[in-house]
């Protein structure tokens, strides 16, 4: 007996292991923001541009370096070339040569470069800023949407239960003939109807945590859940102009067209540089092998080497860099004035997600309201159809306009949720 009792303990404790290893990872919106910023594809993508604009950055310094190039090469002179002018020419040699070249001046245009590289990389790093604040955004819309399809799943299955209890009462009372059959068939096509809503909520429920899966980069077949339920916090909106301003300067999108601008107006400047002239320094070094090379004592190898100096000095070309320089200077002004366009852009969105989010409040509390006066309502009627002074219908209406109200204060909620997420990302 005492070793059936241990067996079945045993049985029980193995139970509970297999159900713990099945359940599945129950996820919260901190986690989600944090898998999103470190799995998001997106982010991803944006991230090695980054890595890609530094690369750029340390090309462009290395431009100012000495660059180095070697070649080797050979060949054989067949008759009358080989061996001609009595022997000065081989038929057989080869050659080596090494090419040290530096810029010496070339009207701060190297340093532009780097200027240019840099402010390349700053703008891929202020896309990903950007990238994240929308990824972020995107994956705490997802998250509520999963947690309004999951309120309205719970609902649905309430509304059916109510259903399912008047449609018993309604059988109860046409069996005894105190009721019509059409009455017991309203009440079935409203449960019908309900369980399709259930479904429907359901593959929602499911459609809303593979695009949250696919922000996080969770595995698709991995088995998720949210279990948090759609609590509101009160909370007085107040912006104020400075913090608006502040939020206007130091987003990402402000940021990049800063950038670009310097970026127009440095391309302006690297364009004058080409008026002035460019002086470079090479030395290049030869090596010779073959059969009397050296004319000079008729020895196989010959060593020697070269040092050059250039200068370029821009002369005339049709006003082809005028035009360039023009066309430089309209791009500038352009800039500047997509800059301040969006900046007036920006203010409105500000204030835009302001009155969203205020309206999402006004809303909810309307929805509320309704909800409250919805159940009082359900009470009521389903007080006076047990007393038998009303008919089925009247529950089954009130029981309607109950779930109805229900549903919208779980939309509200969660629009106000959005609506609020939204307004924090714009003033991060």
């Amino acid at each position: 007996m005492k070793v059936k009792y241990i067996y079945i303990i045993f049985l029980g404790f193995l139970f509970t292991l297999t159900s713990f290893a099945q359940h599945s990872k129950v996820l919260e919106l901190a986690m989600c923001k944090q898998l999103a910023l470190d799995n998001n594809r997106r982010i991803s993508k944006v991230k090695r541009q980054v890595e890609a604009a530094n690369q750029g950055v340390r090309a462009a310094k290395l431009n100012a370096y000495p660059m180095l190039d070697a070649s080797i090469s050979g060949a054989y002179l067949g008759e009358p070339l080989g061996g001609a002018m009595n022997g000065m020419v081989p038929e057989k040699m080869a050659n080596a040569m090494v090419t040290a070249s530096v810029p010496l001046y070339a009207g701060g245009k190297v340093k532009d470069e780097v200027k240019a590289s840099k402010a390349q990389h700053h703008i891929a790093q202020q896309t990903v800023v950007m990238t994240e604040r929308e990824v972020l955004f995107e994956t705490e819309k997802a998250y509520y949407q999963v947690i309004q399809l999951q309120e309205k799943e719970k609902l649905a299955q309430d509304y059916i239960q109510l259903l399912e209890t008047l449609e018993q009462d309604v059988r109860n009372s046409y069996e005894v003939g105190l009721t019509y059959k059409n009455d017991l068939l309203k009440v079935q096509v409203a449960l019908t109807n309900a369980k399709l809503g259930l479904v429907q909520a359901k593959d929602g429920k499911y459609m809303a945590l593979l695009a949250l899966k696919q922000l996080t980069g969770i595995a698709v077949e991995e088995e998720v859940e949210v279990s948090q339920q759609l609590t509101i916090q009160d909370t007085a909106l107040f912006i104020s102009s400075e913090q608006r301003e502040n939020s206007i300067l130091e987003r990402p999108e402000i940021q990049i067209l800063e950038e670009v601008r310097q970026l127009e107006n440095l391309q302006a400047k690297m364009l004058q540089s080409e008026y002035y002239p460019t002086v470079a320094l090479s030395m290049i070094g030869i090596s010779g092998f073959g059969e009397g090379v050296n004319f000079t004592n008729g020895k196989d190898n010959l060593t020697s080497y070269v040092g050059l100096i250039s200068i370029e000095i821009p002369v005339f070309d049709w006003g082809k860099r005028g035009a360039k320089a023009k066309e430089q200077r309209l791009k500038t002004q352009a800039a500047e004035e997509e800059l301040a366009h969006t900046k007036e852009l920006l203010y409105l969105e500000i204030r835009n997600a302001e009155i969203n989010v205020n309206q999402a409040v006004e809303q909810l509390q309307s929805s509320e309201l309704a909800l409250r006066q919805s159940t009082e309502n359900r009470r009521i009627v389903q007080d006076r159809f047990e007393a038998g002074t009303i008919v089925s219908k009247d529950v089954l209406e009130a029981n309607a306009l109950w779930q109805e109200a229900f549903s919208q204060v779980i939309d509200a909620k969660v629009g106000y949720l959005i609506q609020l997420a939204n307004l924090e990302r714009i003033l991060l």
